[in-house]
């Protein structure tokens, strides 16, 4: 490689020493930041604020001084110092060479960059590659369309979106470059059209100070297909790739590509914020197209994220934009108030979730400080109003705070802290109550202000408030401790821990239990007269379980699902102590039998549901008892004994030890892998008209055992014999193996319902006798066995006999005919010396 003038590299490393101190000062010590706020922002390394300055990112702007966007940039220093002026060098045969425009500061998180590249072109599948190929071609704006999902037809139809690439690439499109013309009228959709607003949105965004090209030029690192020859540019874009002579004014970092993908995803998703989560994950696929294609590196994507970040933030702020975005949300309302068609490639929300946090990092080296706070940029909370209206700017800034990222990920330290937004995890609420929380929910606003979700794991100290006429449900797996206090409208815990671990106090509004799992208070419950509780009770055991004291009043409201049927006493809840109240202004029971009359009464440490239904008035139940062996594959069947007075409804619900089988609801049961080493039982309850219900139970004579039986049960040494067995893990490997002494025949995999067969050859020298066959599985452990008889082969060992069974006759009279032959032999040899 040519040799790179002394002078330049003495300029870029004064320039690199220079913006390395300014950083430093920028983000050890920024101007206007108050150090006890952690939701105050800090200014880059220059003073600025992004959203006041963005207009600075113009091509006459050329410096990180000068331009906001390459300032913003900036923490590519720590890894890359551009050469002032760039002159690019050529190897001999015309290759450009990318450290003649700079020098290389961090090897290990560059060369893991462009490795992540290679391994990312390497690998593509042919799906990829054809989507790849069409987000290049295409306009951004058009391909971000799709995350709209089941509206995107509609917006496209509403709107006279279009592009002139189709979906079937062209045969000669790796010799022929092909541009998108868009739609009839040269443009990717019309604005002047049903849902223009929601187009013209997108090109304000498009047009707010938004190119990349200044922050290319300034940078001038290289695309990584010019760092690697392991990256693969995908054939059918070597017509769009630059010739090595225009790399200086092809730069990688960031990747325009993705800037744009993300503006547009940013917009819609303002306009339509159902559609938040799944236009950030439809934006992550567009930028990773660019890696896929081999025309960009991680690191150029995740800087094209960033910069969108930022500007999408800049456009929302300006005030000469309100009326645009209030336009842009009627209209998406109107598209989703249209029939949705098709099916959403973006329903998965935990698939989404866990893409779109990798491509944040991309799992690149994380070499710098990882103890730094997040922090969080002036203006960003605008990102997120229209997803969270019900909260205050600066609560959204809160949210921000709580979902960053760590620090010391490759590229994203900036000062201000664009880097660091996870917007997808901010959509899901807060990640943590660092202070109290109050959330007001007005349902007459509609949308999420009538309904919302929070999806995080929520931590902290805080404690949550909830007013208004909203309905809010946490999902999360929540450790909070400052508890929970309902004034209004709904809160749902959806998940045993959603309410985290401090005690709970509902004064007006409603307590919805929604989850599966028994739903955990950790300190008291108080239950206030203008207050409801809403109990799902899906299973016998409990749905609410306070681990303190239990004062309650107000209305109680109780629901039995999943074909779960209430005994005579049905314990709905638990708790530790009793309080002030120990009733409810009224109950409503829901899914109860006919001829149950229901009372709720406090005993015992637990609130029960009783069936207040005269005496006498009640069935006389069968003794149930259950037939067949308890082994897997094979069927149970319970006979429920004689109930009367005839007829009486009988219903089933099969057990594995004291958990209630999904859908294992009919008299019989087949037993299966999951029942292996559990003791198996059936709640037989009977129903009539005018009568009690009455539930009677039957368990199976022992614990359930996998299963192995032969073809045959004797084989000759050296001959095979068909294996079948039950009740192995789905999938698994399964050892077959010969013993006493151990010997392996073979192996199989469990099929999906835990089944086994194999033909396996028994070992020609192996000793005729009793022996056993033993089969494990790999993963799960589970062991069954079964004798088997070997008959010696011809000419074979046997083994030694060790029961009582008699000598064949034959045997004894030999012995016999031998001792006769020895003493004539005897008496001869004497006489013989005698003579």
């Amino acid at each position: 490689m040519p040799r790179i003038p002394s002078r330049r590299r003495r300029a870029a490393a004064l320039t690199a020493s220079t913006l390395a101190a300014l950083l430093a000062v920028g983000i050890a010590a920024p101007a206007h930041a108050d150090p006890v706020d952690p939701v105050a922002p800090r200014p880059d390394a220059w003073g600025r604020y992004y959203v006041d300055a963005y207009t600075t990112n113009t091509s006459d702007n050329k410096t990180p001084e000068t331009n906001a966007a390459i300032g913003l940039l900036s923490p590519m220093l720590a890894y890359w110092t551009p050469a002032v002026p760039p002159t690019p060098a050529f190897d001999a045969n015309g290759k450009f060479l990318p450290e003649s425009v700079g020098t290389i500061l961090n090897h290990t998180v560059l060369d893991a960059n462009i490795a992540t590249a290679a391994e990312i072109t390497q690998t593509r599948t042919a799906a990829q590659a054809q989507a790849a190929y069409l987000y290049d071609r295409r306009n951004q704006n058009y391909s971000a369309v799709q995350g709209l999902g089941p509206w995107a037809d509609a917006f496209r139809a509403g709107t006279n979106a279009g592009t002139s690439i189709p979906d079937q690439i062209p045969a000669d499109a790796r010799s022929v470059k092909y541009d998108d013309k868009g739609n009839a009228s040269g443009s990717w959709a019309d604005q002047n059209s049903t849902y223009g607003a929601m187009v013209s949105l997108v090109e304000v965004f498009r047009g707010s100070s938004a190119s990349t090209n200044p922050s290319k030029a300034y940078y001038n690192y290289a695309r990584p297909f010019r760092w690697s020859s392991d990256v693969q540019v995908l054939p059918t874009l070597v017509p769009a790739k630059q010739p090595d002579a225009n790399a200086l004014n092809d730069g990688g970092y960031p990747s325009g590509h993705t800037n744009a993908a993300y503006l547009a995803s940013l917009a819609l998703a303002y306009a339509a914020p159902e559609r938040f989560q799944a236009m950030l994950t439809s934006a992550s696929e567009i930028g990773n197209s660019r890696i896929v294609a081999g025309m960009h590196s991680p690191g150029d994507v995740i800087g094209g994220r960033i910069l969108s970040t930022a500007v999408a933030a800049a456009a929302l702020n300006d005030p000469k934009n309100a009326e645009q975005l209030s336009a842009a949300r009627t209209a998406a309302e109107a598209l989703l108030a249209t029939p949705g068609a098709g099916v959403d490639a973006y329903a998965d929300h935990d698939a989404n979730a866990k893409l779109y946090t990798e491509r944040l990092t991309y799992g690149l080296p994380r070499t710098g400080d990882t103890t730094l706070p997040v922090t969080v940029p002036k203006g960003a909370e605008v990102l997120l109003a229209s997803r969270l209206p019900y909260l205050s700017a600066d609560q959204r800034r809160w949210v921000l705070q709580t979902t960053g990222l760590g620090s010391g990920y490759a590229f994203l330290d900036d000062a201000e802290g664009w880097g660091r937004l996870n917007l997808f995890a901010a959509a899901d609420g807060y990640g943590a109550f660092t202070t109290n929380v109050s959330v007001d929910m007005d349902a007459a606003q509609g949308g999420f202000s009538a309904a919302d979700s929070w999806r995080n794991d929520i931590t902290g100290a805080g404690s949550l408030t909830k007013s208004g006429t909203g309905a809010l449900t946490l999902t999360g797996d929540n450790s909070f401790t400052g508890g929970t206090t309902i004034n209004g409208g709904t809160l749902a815990a959806a998940s045993a821990d959603a309410l985290g671990t401090g005690s709970v106090s509902v004064a007006g509004g409603t307590l919805a239990d929604t989850s599966s799992a028994p739903v955990q208070i950790g300190g008291d419950l108080t239950l206030s007269s203008a207050s409801t509780l809403e109990l799902s009770v899906d299973s016998p055991a409990p749905a609410l379980v306070v681990n303190g004291t239990a004062s309650v009043a107000g209305a109680v409201k109780i629901s039995f699902a999943n074909g779960v049927v209430p005994t005579d006493d049905t314990v709905v809840t638990t708790f530790h102590g009793v309080g002030a109240g120990t009733t409810f202004s009224s109950v409503q029971v829901d899914g109860l039998p006919a001829g149950y009359t229901p009372a709720l009464r406090v005993e015992n440490g637990a609130l029960h549901l009783v069936n207040t239904t005269p005496a006498g008035v009640t069935l006389t139940a069968g003794t149930p008892a259950i037939s067949g062996t308890p082994a897997a594959g094979q069927t149970l069947t319970v006979t429920p004994g004689d109930w009367t007075p005839a007829p009486v409804a009988l219903s089933y619900q099969w057990f594995r030890g004291n958990t209630p089988i999904p859908d294992a609801t009919a008299a019989a049961y087949t037993a299966g892998f999951a029942d292996v080493g559990q003791t198996l039982s059936v709640q037989v309850t009977g129903t009539k008209d005018g009568y009690a219900p009455q539930t009677r139970t039957a368990t199976a004579s022992g614990v359930t055992t996998a299963v192995v039986s032969l073809g045959d049960s004797t084989v000759t040494a050296g001959g095979s014999v068909t294996i079948t067995g039950a009740g192995f893990r789905p999938g698994e490997t399964v050892t077959i193996e010969l013993h006493s002494t151990p010997v392996q025949l073979g192996t199989a995999v469990a099929s999906a319902n835990g089944a086994i067969g194999a033909t396996v050859t028994v070992p020609t020298g192996t000793p005729a006798g009793a022996h056993t066959i033993v089969v494990t599985g790999a993963a799960s452990g589970v062991t069954a066995s079964t004798p088997i008889t070997v008959a010696a082969a011809s000419g074979a060992a046997t083994l030694a006999t060790t029961g009582g069974t008699p000598l064949p006759l034959v045997v004894p009279l030999l012995a016999a005919g031998l001792l006769a032959i020895g003493a004539v032999a005897l008496i001869v040899r004497r006489r013989m010396r005698r003579a």
